[in-house]
């Protein structure tokens, strides 16, 4: 399908959040070393309540084209390990050379269900964050060092990537490894996070995902994170599409090398490597590898009122239930209520959209109501 211009011009994370990531980096008693300012901000995106909100806006903005399509959001963690080893023809010298370094930073792995069309999709990117002088561009990296290497990886990697699941070079293999994905780089499955060290001016962009003209360039396609998002659904026109390739089933026949891969690192960090210990020392917890949003739903316009208006006829009828308890009047509650388990529960959604009500008759003095407030919030 295609969308309005102005439709792809999305920046989903912005300078609030970057702001607020940075204020939360300052107010830490020990704070990490400089260098890890871009692990604290990939730690910040990465957590719980900033993936479930990468779904939720998701959804808001599918609503404006499809209904019924429901999206679930993964952010899986990969910093340092797994470590990729891979070959490379040097682009000076024309000689073949071989490297390894971390695969990315951040696997962000999307689950489309179309309810109407009955087809469910998954798509999955590489992110692979750059902390960044200039908000629109990569700083120009020496060779040798990790940032040069991790670029010759995503650009110029050829052939069979091995991946282990450790640093050292004797560390056991993800399942499916070798992964053939292709030549030269990895422009189909990554691009590159940018996290600008300091905003300069008004006009200047965080996190915003870029894709170099060549190798020796340090600028070229840039895009929003919500464009990235978006084009990943598979809902909309290729022209929207900026970068994650589909993610086949584990019981496809031939399985493709990247649909193994990203199913090998589900598999791995989902087990038994569930957390990371990184800025434990700082923050007083560990976080898990993998960071589930879980379903939200797309609903057009009208569905969405009508959803909102179930939310508030469940929060008025608790708060008339709490004010109820403190003076108790005649209560009578007509059955038919499925699933209900408490007020801001999972359940509370499910009674009323599962087809059950609830209705209360009370009668009330203005005295008897005001008392109640007072005995609630005094």
């Amino acid at each position: 399908m295609s969308v309005s211009k102005d439709f792809w011009k999305n920046q989903l994370y912005g300078r609030k959040l970057y702001q607020a990531i940075n204020d939360e980096y300052d107010l830490l008693p020990t704070k990490p070393a400089i260098n890890e300012r871009e692990r604290w901000h990939l730690r910040q995106m990465h957590g719980s309540r900033r993936v479930k909100y990468l779904a939720k806006w998701l959804a808001a903005n599918v609503s404006r084209y499809f209904t019924g399509v429901e999206v679930r959001v993964r952010s899986v963690w990969i910093d340092l390990t797994p470590q990729a080893y891979f070959d490379y023809v040097d682009s000076s010298t024309g000689t073949t050379e071989s490297d390894n370094c971390e695969l990315s930073d951040l696997l962000i792995v999307l689950d489309v269900s179309d309810t109407v069309a009955k087809a469910d999709t998954r798509r999955a990117t590489l992110l692979q964050a750059k902390v960044v002088k200039a908000w629109d561009r990569l700083d120009a990296s020496a060779a040798g060092t990790s940032s040069d290497v991790e670029r010759n990886l995503l650009e110029l990697s050829r052939g069979d990537r091995v991946v282990r699941k450790g640093t050292s070079s004797a560390s056991g293999t993800l399942v499916n490894s070798p992964y053939d994905l292709g030549a030269p780089g990895l422009a189909d499955y990554a691009r590159y996070l940018l996290i600008p060290s300091e905003l300069k001016s008004v006009t200047d962009e965080p996190y915003r995902v870029l894709w170099p003209r060549t190798r020796s360039d340090v600028s070229g396609t840039i895009n929003s994170m919500g464009d990235l998002l978006l084009g990943m659904t598979g809902l909309f026109s290729r022209s929207g599409h900026v970068a994650g390739k589909p993610v086949h089933p584990v019981t496809t026949p031939t399985l493709d090398a990247w649909s193994a891969l990203v199913h090998d690192l589900l598999d791995l960090y989902s087990g038994r490597k569930k957390y990371v210990k990184k800025f434990e020392e700082h923050t007083e917890e560990k976080f898990p590898r993998v960071v589930d949003s879980g379903t939200y739903t797309a609903r057009s316009g009208w569905e969405n009122v009508v959803h909102q208006t179930k939310k508030f006829a469940i929060w008025l009828a608790y708060e008339v239930a709490m004010a109820a308890e403190a003076f108790s009047p005649k209560v009578s509650i007509v059955p038919g209520i499925k699933g209900y388990s408490g007020f801001g529960g999972k359940g509370d959604e499910q009674a009323l959209d599962g087809g059950g009500f609830m209705l209360l008759h009370i009668t009330v003095s203005v005295a008897e109501a005001r008392q109640a407030e007072y005995q609630r919030h005094g």
